[in-house]
């Protein structure tokens, strides 16, 4: 499993991201406990 987690919230680059094999993302802005809860969904 692969989380990006990023500053750009933009379709490419998060398309880019997934193909490459990413299973998701999260932005860095993003909450600790919402980091966790993505976390613990993608497992």
């Amino acid at each position: 499993m692969v989380i990006m987690q990023t500053v750009f919230n933009d379709n490419e680059r998060i398309f880019q991201s997934i193909t490459a094999g990413a299973s998701g993302y999260i932005l860095k802005n993003t909450s600790p406990v919402r980091i966790l809860e993505s976390i613990r969904r993608s497992n």
